[in-house]
């Protein structure tokens, strides 16, 4: 079997990504792709995984002036 060229190819594994295919067979060549990465933050496509702030963060956010109150008292 031939591969397709590298335009095809790319093509045929940016849909496979679109829909979720794991893995792809054509005759004697296989394709694992595996999961997608991520960026530090971002929640996975599946939605399975949602990262929750540290208690680090939630300590350092909740003591930040509250921008509602600083802006009222400005008016």
């Amino acid at each position: 079997m031939t591969l397709p060229n590298p335009k095809e190819l790319r093509a045929l594994l940016k849909v496979c990504r679109e829909f979720g295919v794991d893995a792809v067979e054509f005759g004697d060549v296989k394709l694992n792709f595996g999961q997608m990465p991520t960026a530090p933050g971002e929640a996975p496509k599946d939605g399975m995984q949602i990262s929750m702030p540290s208690d680090e963060d939630m300590a350092y956010w909740s003591t930040q002036p509250d921008p509602l109150a600083q802006r009222v008292e400005q008016q």
